[in-house]
This record gives structure tokens, C-alpha cells and sequence, in this order.
């Protein structure tokens, strides 16, 4: 004791209770004045030696910590089975100089219950303000390593009556109750609030469902970031592997996990995510039709992501929904989780598809019946703007032919006041089979359209420079056909030119299309019909008129 120096070869508590208070409006804890003891008061002279009190090693038995400090307004009660540190030459427990450094490490069948309630800061040297303490301005930074950490059967629980309890979250950060932790860490550290180490296995289980199935890989978990790499995590329904980087100002950036964490993450071909888990963490984005209709669908996920929830941006990444849907290029998506303001920016090396899995995933829309018809669909190209709002830009290759498109599209309102803007271009597209019309064949058409409505009673559009390249009709495969003009109230007022050898008319006049019969107004010339190669006719008859009204 005259040396300052306790060496003690091993330490056994057992049935021990610690308390480690600070009472509200006090100063410092309860065991401030041994520290002080140890430390070494002075009066503004030199500083005394301190004292060294080493233990080779401790055993815990049936053990309680009570935590309390009323100035950060937290409460920990630690009920403890078993605990020990193992060590040997060097190695051991400092307790002044706050270092635990040993061989092994082991906790067994401990519970730990955390209360946040509202704190009682304290009046600082300036009347005017009120200041906490920081928290090691008694208690200082433990730093503590061991090559082998096990933790076994621990739950861990915290209410946090700061913010509120919401029940109806699948993992609610201010109500969390894991049980069944299970945690096997080699070369752990904690130094200054940062754990590093490799973890070889990490497992609990939440009162919600969440369950941590399964975790290893190289973990840093700090005030500002959480990181693994060369990792395996498995939860209720995901699987994510290889490197994860979160980053925050504080731990309570958490409880808006949406919009203030950030993601860094590398994803390999392990990877399998589901809506549900990711709204473990961000439950608004549950409140995006599609992401609430799909929470369940395992999706395949390869590729770079970086940014929150809500503002990310993904490069190379390849997307597998199901065996016939996937998709691979680059995406950039804002305010997910918002219905009316989610904004896509989706560059698309391809995109492939069916009716079937089109039905399945997006079960909030009414698709065309004989969207079936198009068999496998895949698309090459970009899509910007919001769900019902955008502008698609690509090719878009069916078991009927193919379409391309450079066109604006707003669905808001729905399919009788949508309104769109742009040019189609068919490519020899069966469609006779898509609208299962026996006379119809296959149609090559480059055409501009504008217009409101995709319905035929609210249909008010212009067709602008439409040139039909060919199309068949009744066998006979018509060729050099244009046509311009504008369709409204069901009636079409415009001029059809055919060049075609067999039938070279000019037509300009209007269809009426509101009565069972349509009715018909139009003048124009026929230079040639020939009736019997067009297939109207049997006969071979041919008719010439230079006007007609």
C-alpha cells in the first residue's frame, strides 16, 4: 500500500451487488471519491502517483450491477450468472488504469435491462444555462481487449420513454427485448467507445419477430459508424454478405433510420433481401404501394449501393425478383417511402419480365388482359420520374415483336384523364395476336402522339407524322401509309395517304365512331385499288377516281 501497488493473482465475487449511482442535481457519482482516492488528489501542485491495482484475473457469481446516472437520464440494471477474464504473464484487470486486457473473456446467463427516461441536467457554472456532465468526466474510457470473447444466453432490453413505444413496428429501436444472445468474438477490442473484432458468430432474438439468425465477419461498431466486411448476415428472411458500412451523427439516428443513416454497402451473390426486413428498420417505407404488396417476395440483390433509405443511389447492380423477372443497370430513388414523391432515376441494361409475375408484384393495378400475349418482356433503356408520372426511353423486345419508345407518361389521375406525350415505334409486332384480331397481322409504325385519355370515350389525342412502314390486313401486307390527324369525342378528323401499289388513295375527312355504325365523312382521290390482290374481293376489280366528296 505504501508503493500504491495492489497485485492480486485472481479475483472470485460472488452474490455481489455494485451500485454505481448519480443522484439528480448531484455533481458526481457515488464512487467519486474512491476514484479520486486511487487517482490522486492535489491542489494544484504536482500530480501524485497513482496508485496500480492489478488483478491476473476475475470471477463473477451471481452478480448484480445497478447503473444509474439522473444527469443523461439512464438506468441499467446488469444481473449476472457467470462472467470471468482469464489471463496470464502481463495480462489482467487494471481497474485505475481502466485497461482489461486477457486471454478469454465469457458471460453467461445475464440480463440487462437499459431505462431512458428524461434527464435532469445539471446547473453549470453559469446560472443562466444548464449543461450535462459528460460521461467520463468521472467514470473515463475503459479499454479493454482479449483474444477470445464469448457471450452466452444474455437478453438485452431497453424502453426508451423518451420518444414513445409504437407496437406496431416489426423492430422499434425505443423498445427493444432480445433474447438468446449468443455472440464468439476473436481479437476484441473496445477502446474509447469503438469495438473492433472478428466475429465468428452473433445470434438474439427480438420480442417483435426480428430475429439476427446469424452473423460473422469483421465488425467496427462506433458512436458514428457501424461497419462489417468479408461478412455473412442471415436474419428472419434475408441473407447479406460481404461488406456493410453505416454511418450516423449518434446512436439515436437510428429511430429515423429513412433519413439518417446512411448505407455503404457492397452486396454479393449471397445476398437475398425482403421488403419486411428492410422496413424492420425503415417502417415508412411500407407506405410505397408496391414495397407494402411485396413485403414477403425474396428478392436477389448484387451490386453497389451508397446514401439513406430514402435518397440511394445503386451502380452494377442485378436484381433477381423471381425465375422469369429481373433486373440489371443503375438506379438512383429518392423519398421511397413517400406515395406520391418517389422519384426513380433507373439507367437499364435490361429488365426482363411476364404477365404472370407483373400480376403478382403489382397487384394494385388493372393490366391489360392480353398483356399476355407479349410472353417474356425485356426492356433496355431508362425510366425517370415517379411511379405514375415518368418519361420510359428504350426497346422493349415481346414474343410479338418489338416496341420502342421515347414517351411521357402521367397515369395520376388514371387511365381516362392520363396524359402523354412522345413517339411509338413498332417493329413488326403481331397485332393481330395481341388484340386477337384474325384479320390483323403484323404492323411496322413509327408515329408521335400527344394527347389525355387511354380509354375510346375519353381518348383526345393528336397522331402526328404516323408512317406505317407495313401492315398486314387480310393477308395482304399494305406498305408506305401515313397518316395524321387528331381523334376526339370518338371521332377521328384527319388525312390518310397510302402509297402502296396495290391501293394509292389520299384521304382526308372524319370517322365517327359514337354509333353502332360508324358514319363516315370524307373526300380525297384513288389513283389505284386493286380489290382482288388487296384481298377485299374475289373478282379482279380495280377502281380509279381523281376526286371524290
Amino acid at each position: 500500500m505504501f508503493k500504491k501497488k495492489i497485485d492480486i493473482g485472481k479475483v472470485i465475487v460472488k452474490d455481489a451487488v455494485f451500485k454505481v449511482q448519480r443522484q439528480p442535481n448531484a455533481a458526481f457519482f457515488n464512487i467519486h471519491f474512491l476514484i479520486a482516492f486511487f487517482e490522486g488528489n492535489h491542489d494544484g501542485g504536482p500530480r501524485p502517483k497513482k496508485f496500480e491495482f492489478h488483478m491476473g484475473g476475475a470471477d463473477l457469481v451471481r452478480a448484480r450491477i445497478h447503473l444509474s446516472d439522473a444527469a443523461i437520464g439512464t438506468t441499467a440494471i446488469i444481473t449476472c450468472d457467470t462472467a470471468y477474464v482469464h489471463s496470464h504473464g502481463e495480462m489482467g484487470v487494471d481497474m485505475i488504469g481502466k485497461k482489461v486486457w486477457a486471454d478469454k473473456a465469457h458471460l453467461a446467463g445475464t440480463k440487462i435491462d437499459v431505462h431512458v427516461y428524461d434527464a435532469l441536467p445539471l446547473a453549470s457554472e453559469h446560472p443562466d444555462t444548464l449543461d450535462l456532465i459528460p460521461v467520463d468526466s468521472t467514470i473515463p474510457y475503459w479499454d479493454v481487449g482479449c483474444e477470445k470473447l464469448l457471450v452466452n444466453d444474455v437478453s438485452f432490453s431497453l424502453r426508451n420513454d423518451r420518444n414513445g413505444i409504437d407496437s406496431s413496428r416489426f423492430l422499434d429501436f425505443n423498445n427493444l427485448n432480445f433474447t438468446n444472445i449468443n455472440l464468439d468474438v476473436d481479437t476484441f477490442r473496445l477502446q474509447k467507445e469503438v469495438f473492433t473484432g472478428k466475429v465468428r458468430q452473433l445470434h438474439g432474438i427480438d420480442h417483435g419477430g426480428f430475429e439476427l439468425k446469424s452473423m460473422q465477419g469483421d465488425a467496427l461498431i462506433s458512436p458514428k459508424q457501424i461497419a462489417v466486411s468479408n461478412f455473412l448476415l442471415e436474419t428472419n428472411n434475408s441473407t447479406l454478405g460481404h461488406a456493410l458500412k453505416l454511418e450516423y451523427s449518434r446512436y439515436r439516428d437510428f429511430y429515423d433510420f429513412s433519413n439518417k443513416v446512411k448505407i455503404w454497402a457492397t452486396l454479393d451473390s449471397t445476398t437475398v433481401v425482403t421488403f419486411r426486413d428492410i422496413a424492420a428498420f425503415g417502417p415508412a417505407i411500407k407506405q410505397n404501394i408496391f414495397i407494402r404488396s411485396n413485403l414477403d417476395r425474396p428478392i436477389a440483390i448484387q451490386g453497389k449501393f451508397k446514401g439513406k433509405v430514402n435518397n440511394f443511389r445503386a451502380r452494377d447492380v442485378d436484381i433477381r425478383i423471381s425465375k422469369h423477372s429481373h433486373l440489371a443497370g443503375n438506379l438512383s430513388m429518392n423519398d421511397i417511402s413517400y406515395p406520391d414523391a418517389a422519384f426513380m432515376d433507373l439507367n437499364l441494361k435490361e429488365v426482363a419480365t411476364n404477365n404472370q409475375d407483373l400480376k403478382a408484384m403489382l397487384p394494385f393495378l388493372k393490366l391489360p388482359p392480353n398483356l399476355s400475349t407479349l410472353g417474356q418482356m425485356r426492356f433496355k433503356g431508362s425510366y425517370t420520374g415517379f411511379f405514375q408520372d415518368f418519361v420510359a426511353y428504350g426497346q422493349l423486345d415481346t414474343k410479338l415483336g418489338r416496341i420502342r419508345s421515347d414517351l411521357q407518361l402521367n397515369i395520376r389521375k388514371g387511365k381516362k384523364a392520363a396524359a402523354y406525350n412522345g413517339g411509338l415505334i413498332f417493329n413488326n409486332f403481331d397485332i393481330g395476336s395481341y388484340l386477337n384480331q384474325e384479320d390483323f397481322g403484323r404492323i411496322t409504325i413509327n408515329s408521335k402522339v400527344s394527347g389525355v385519355g387511354l380509354t375510346i370515350e375519353t381518348l383526345n389525342a393528336k397522331l402526328e407524322n404516323a408512317k406505317i412502314d407495313s401492315f398486314d390486313y387480310k393477308g395482304y401486307q399494305y406498305k408506305d401509309i401515313l397518316i395524321d390527324g387528331m381523334f376526339h369525342q370518338k371521332q377521328f378528323d384527319g388525312d390518310i395517304v397510302s402509297r402502296d401499289s396495290n391501293m394509292a388513295v389520299f384521304v382526308r375527312g372524319i370517322v365517327d365512331l359514337n354509333e353502332s355504325i360508324p358514319r363516315v365523312n370524307i373526300r380525297g382521290t384513288v389513283d389505284n385499288i386493286n380489290f382482288e390482290r388487296v384481298n377485299i374481293s374475289k373478282d379482279d376489280i380495280a377502281l380509279h377516281l381523281d376526286t371524290f366528296d
